[in-house]
Formats: structure tokens, sequence, C-alpha cells
């Protein structure tokens, strides 16, 4: 009784704790299974084929949140329906078989694997539902299968509780969050401190003028609570043995306590490191372009995953598919991280001021986007037929077009068999660098082989019609190189390479050149990528989560990198080389794009238990905009009155917070929400500190006496309701929202005279 008493002190739910099973249940409605070419063809709506995973077996992942602080013990799963379908090819059926790598957890049945994962203090399990199962002569179907998740508890984190950074990520992510929202609904009391959602990271505290004015902005017009450190700070506060090690320390010794949600390196790999993995165990080796083995590979993923050892085997050789990688904790970001790869002022401010442009630009510049995609392997190669045009165009059909963007499409339309995608132009370079100098895209897209100063476009003439790729038959051109975006100006755009090596850092590469030039954004590989993989879904991913879901640059690449199964080597590989240049923050409706701004506002409130404090903040809107102003907050016992739900021009609005008396005291956050007509919102966050009331509730001017002064105050608002301009709410002594004879008499047998 008294740790249940206890659990409701800290404002916890006791029952979360006592059941510890969850049910839940996945089916698959409408399918088809073909066979043509000697290859098995599965069509599965919603579901996703890796192949590295598997071969042809489609399988749906899944994401269900836990409560905070469980283990998962098992998954028990059980067939509700289940079908077979007899196929007589054997070598057909198996193709279907997982690859045995993938190092999932099992259920008790062949169509249900696991992992259980977590991002800051959010718990869940990574289900892969692969209903089509080989069974010797038939595929089972399993297309209606329940399972419960069966978990123990561990003593909870007060501090990693109280963190709200990824509650809209884990809003977009979680099949149950409804539910789970109010397993996470309550935070424990926790130690007052300064919250930093934005750190920056300099290579040299010199630095720190040349990213002044995007500070200022940063804090001004986004809303952003700055911390800045520098190389130097750090390597005098946090240990490890390695630079990066502790960087890496520094940024998991303080992300919760500061509540930091961006990371900005800003320095290049040579002043600033990036890690480096080493996908492939014992290889140091930097590839050579034609010895196409996995060697060292630069990242800043290491400062983004912060839970898990990625050296386990200690040998100074972190991220080894296997050695390493079979002992990951999870795969899953902590911070979503980006980099300012220069160290001369000059350069930085200009990068920087590259992203204060995209997010002034105008809507139909940032829903603009050019996709460009090149043939990447013939069948008649004897690989597996990989267009780059065909991601694009799923990202278009299924993200891009709901999003109401602009396409503007470049699939290869010469040669045999070219793209069967339809293309806007020509896919030829002098149309790419055309499209370029437009300046018309606030998002670029290009799926080609590159490497660090070009990409490349290929198409096969079958000059002897014998159905064959020969010897001089495929046709390599220079899509895009480094010297085409010499001499102009490129627009603020958010520029995503899918090719290898465009962002190779210890050489003059894409990335580089094109923030120089004007790109607010750049992300690419700074190794070889592998296609007919992960490559695919990771781009994917992205589109769905920037495009789609209005995340930042930063938050869709890291959840892309991590949501794809990580079954291979070649998984690691992309998984550690995708890297992102500019600002992580970055997003499509940021504070101009909806229409809204705020130009000042006090963020630090302090109130007494019982009492209630008021703030002003005055709201900009553009010409035309009007929006509705709403909260949030994660404690119960604050609440909020908002002077004006609706605007339709700018001005000030007068936010009231009301603590009830047996708020618990702490710092936690009050989110006041301005949205646009389209659903855009912006969100101003106001920390809010509760200390507990050291008056008497009756003492209405905290003076110390319950008196005559105090008799006075509740005179001047007796007779008034809630909404009234003289209503008082620590006057109404009964919370009924009405000052009368009732609050006089619970006044009356406290006075003190």
């Amino acid at each position: 009784m008294i740790l249940l008493l206890l659990l409701n002190l800290l404002g916890f739910t006791p029952y979360l704790f006592a059941k510890e099973a969850l049910t839940y249940s996945v089916s698959i409605k409408n399918f088809s299974i073909s066979v043509s070419d000697n290859k098995l063809l599965v069509n599965a709506p919603g579901f996703s084929i890796y192949p590295t995973f598997s071969e042809s077996a489609p399988v749906k992942i899944l994401f269900y949140a836990l409560p905070p602080s469980v283990e998962v013990t098992s998954i028990k799963a059980d067939i509700i329906s289940s079908k077979d379908i007899p196929v007589n090819e054997q070598r057909i059926i198996k193709s279907l078989r997982f690859n045995a790598e993938a190092h999932l957890r099992k259920t008790d049945l062949p169509c249900l694997y696991f992992e259980q994962g977590k991002m800051r203090k959010w718990n869940f399990v990574k289900v892969y539902y692969v209903p089509f199962v080989d069974e010797g002569s038939n595929i089972r179907v399993f297309d209606d299968v329940s399972f419960t998740i069966n978990y123990k508890t561990h003593p909870l984190n007060s501090v990693e509780l109280s963190d709200n950074a990824f509650d809209t990520i884990a809003s977009k992510l979680f099949v149950n969050f409804e539910t789970a929202q109010d397993w996470y609904k309550k935070p424990l009391i926790i130690e007052e401190g300064e919250k930093f959602d934005y750190l920056i990271i300099l290579s040299n505290s010199s630095l720190e003028s040349a990213i002044s004015e995007f500070v200022k902005y940063k804090r001004e017009t986004d809303g952003f609570n700055v911390k800045i450190v520098s190389l130097q700070q750090i390597n005098v506060q946090s240990k490890g043995d390695s630079i990066e090690e502790r960087i890496r320390n520094y940024i998991k010794e303080h992300y919760l306590e500061w509540g930091i949600k961006y990371v900005l390196f800003v320095g290049s790999p040579r002043t600033l490191p990036m890690c480096y993995m080493y996908p492939e165990p014992n290889e140091k080796r930097d590839e050579d372009s034609r010895t196409r083995y996995v060697g060292r590979t630069p990242t800043d993923f290491f400062y983004s995953e912060l839970d898990s050892t990625w050296d386990y085997d200690g040998d100074k050789l972190p991220g080894e598919f296997g050695e390493d990688t079979d002992y990951v904790e999870d795969f899953y970001p902590d911070v979503f991280v980006g980099r300012i790869p220069f160290d001369d002022g000059e350069n930085i401010s200009q990068v920087l001021s590259n992203a204060v442009k995209y997010e002034n630009s105008e809507e139909n510049f940032r829903k603009s986007a050019l996709l460009v995609g090149a043939m990447l392997y013939y069948a008649e190669e004897g690989k597996h037929r990989l267009d780059g045009a065909m991601v694009l165009n799923f990202v278009y059909e299924n993200y891009l077009k709901p999003s109401n963007f602009n396409v503007v499409s470049m699939y290869e339309q010469e040669g045999t068999k070219p793209s069967i995608f339809e293309s806007s132009i020509p896919l030829t370079n002098e149309n790419f660098v055309s499209e370029m100098k437009s300046a018309k895209y606030g998002l670029i897209l290009w799926n080609a082989h590159g490497s660090p100063q070009y990409i490349a476009r290929k198409y096969w003439v079958d000059a002897n019609n014998n159905g064959n790729v020969d010897s001089g038959e495929i046709k390599w051109i220079d899509l895009l190189t480094t010297t085409d975006l010499n001499g102009y100006k490129l627009a603020p755009s958010i520029i995503y390479s899918a090719s290898c090596e465009t962002a190779w850092p210890e050489r003059n590469n894409f990335a580089k050149v094109a923030l120089l030039r004007g790109a607010s954004v750049y992300i690419g590989a700074s190794r070889i990528s592998y296609g007919g993989g992960t490559i695919d879904p990771i781009l994917k991913g992205f589109v769905k989560h920037f495009a789609l879901d209005n995340l930042g640059v930063g938050d869709a690449l890291d959840l892309s990198l991590f949501e794809f199964p990580h079954s291979w080597e070649s998984d690691f590989v992309n998984l550690y080389d995708y890297n992102l240049y500019g600002d992580p923050s970055l997003r499509i409706n940021s504070s101009y794009s909806t229409g809204i701004s705020v130009n000042s506002y006090e963020r630090n409130l302090t109130i007494s238990q019982g009492r209630s404090a008021t703030t002003s903040v005055n709201v900009k809107l553009a010409n035309g905009v009007t929006a509705t102003l709403g909260y949030s907050i994660d404690v119960e016992g604050i609440r909020c009155e908002i002077s004006k739900e609706t605007l339709t021009t700018s001005g000030e609005v007068t936010v009231k917070i009301f603590c009830e008396k047996d708020t618990p005291t702490g710092d936690f956050l009050l989110n006041l929400y301005v949205k646009n007509k389209t659903g855009s919102t912006y969100a101003i966050p106001i920390h809010v500190k509760i200390l507990e009331s050291k008056f008497s509730p009756y003492d209405l001017n905290q003076d110390g006496k319950v008196d005559g002064d105090d008799l006075k105050i509740l005179e001047d608002c007796f007779g008034t309701s809630k909404g009234d301009v003289n209503f008082n709410p620590d006057a109404d002594f009964n919370g009924d929202g009405i000052i009368n004879g009732i609050d006089l008499v619970l006044f009356s047998l406290n006075f003190q005279g």
C-alpha cells in the first residue's frame, strides 16, 4: 500500500505495472501470388521487400510502444486464421526464406519476429510480420495473427520520463500511441535545471561569432533554447579514450538533463572528428574505387544513438558486423545530428544563412521537387533490374503528391529497355544543370551511381539484338559534376543524394560544393552505399517523414535509417554512411512557412502551488493567415486560459497559467500551439517551474497573514465568474468558477484579523 501511495504521489497510475502483458493482432487482407520467369511474385499492398532480409517475402514492420522502463521477456503468437497455397517449384519457394543473419528474436510462429528498441523515454517493440512462409511444396499464409507481449518492469528514471522531446515522433510512429501516451503522461518530480533543446558544438570557440546570427534566429524566431560548447570545453569536462568518445559521452551525459533534441557540429571532420565505423570486421582500409571491400566509414551516426556499446569486442574498431552489432542494445536515435563541414568562419556563416533563407522562402519553392533517377542495373547484366526512377516515382505517388508538391522528373528514356516511368524532361547533363540553375526547387532528390565529384547515368544499347549485355554496349555519361555547379548560385535547396561517395568528407565533394553554392542541406553517403537493399527504404522513409509528417530533416533521416531491418553487412554500411550536412531542425513548415511567428514572450515562469502567473505572447501572422490557439502540458494540475482562441490579425495574446494546490513541484513544459488553416503548427514552449507553496491559499497577497488586505482583494472580485474581467482565480477557493458566498465562508474560517 505504501508503494502504491508513493506511485500516486509521484504521478503514476499503479495498474500499468500490475499488468505485465499487452495483446495485439496483425492481418493481411488483399494479396496475390504468381510465378513469372521462374520467380515468385508476391503483391501485398502496405508490405515491403527488403532484399537483404528476404529475396521475395514481403514484410510489414510495425512499432508498438511499451510502458516505460520495461523489458520484453517473450512474445507469444497465436493463429487466428491461415491458409495453404500450393506452389510446385521448390527453388521458387526458397526465395521466401529469411536471411539467417537477421538476428531477430523469434515468437512461436514462423511469421512473426521482433526486437526491442528505445528512443529516449519511449520503450517499444519492433514487430516484423511476414505472413508468407515456405512450408515445403506449399506457401502458408498467416493472414490473421494475434500476439501477446510479456514483459517485466525495471526501476523508473525520473529525468528520462520527464523528457518530451520525441513525443511528436512517437505519435506518428507507434500503432498504439493513443493508449501509450497515458503511460507516459505524468512525469516524476525532477531536479531543477536549465533546459536546452538545441546543442551546438564548435571545433573552436573562436567560431562563436560566425554562428551568432543563426543562433539569434533559432532563439527568437524558431523558439529554441540553444546551448553552445566548444571541443576544448568537452575535452576538459568529459571522459573517454578518444575525442569521439568524449564528445559522445558529453552528449549522453546531458541530453536528458537539458532536453537536447538537435545537435549541430560546426567544424570539418579534421578538427571536429566524425567517428570511423567498420562494417566489415577487421577491415581498416579505405576503398580505392576499384576494390569494393567495405573499410572504415566516417559517420556522425555514432553521436545520435546513445544507448549502445559499439565496440563490444574492444578492438578499437566500432560497428563491426557480427562482432559488435550482434550485441547492440538498439539501433534507434536519441538525438538528431547535423554538421557544417567547414572551419572558415565566413563559409560557416554563409551555410547557416542558407537555412534561414529556406525557412523564409515561399511555399511554392519549398513544395517544389526535382526527381532525378538514372538506371542502376539491367537484368541482362546478370543482376536484378534496378531503375533509380522506381523509388522516386513511389515517393511522388505516396508522399509528395498527397503533400501538394509540384514535381519535375528526369528518368532514363534512351537505349534498350529504358525506364518504364514517365519523365517530365529527358535525363541529360544539360537538362540537369539547367534545372539546378533555375533555382525553382526546395527539394532535390537524385538516385544514380556516384563518386565524390560526379554522378553518372548509364544506358544499354543492344547493338547485336541478342538480348544480352555484351562488351561495349553499356554507355556511361556524366550526369552532374561538381564543376557543373561552379559559377552560379544555387537556391537554398535540400538535396538528397542516393549515390555512392558524394559526401566523402576527406575529399572535395558534392556536399561541400553544394553548401558553398547556396544549398541549405545536403544528405549523402560518406563511402559506398548499397543499392537494391536499404537505399530505397531510406529514401522512402526520409521523404515520408519530411514531406508528409513535417519532421525536421534530421528527424526524417535518422528515423528512416533506423526503421529498416538491420540484417546484413550492407545494411550497416548504409546505416553508417548516410550523413546530414546542415541544420538538422530544418523542416518544410517552420515559423515563417506556416505564416506564423512569435516576436517575444516570457519563456520561463515560476508559480507556487495554488497560484497563477500570466505571460503575453506577441504572435505575428502573415497576410491572409488565420490561426487557432491551444495548449498541452505533460502534468496534471496545471491549466491555462488563452485570451484569444482564434487570431485573424497579428497581436498580443495573454496566457494565464493556473496551478492547483496539489500539483507536483518541479520543472515542466507547457506547449502553446498556434495552428493555421492547413494544419501546420507553430509550437511555443514555456518552461514552468512549480514551487512548494509557503503561504495559505487564503493569503491572497502572500504577506504571511490572512487579514483585511486579503479581504479587500476578495471584495474587489466578489460576484464575478470565470471569464469576467475582474475574476481572480486565486479567490475562487472551491474552484467552481464563481466567487460567491461559499468562498467568503471558506475565507472567514481562515481569517486571522
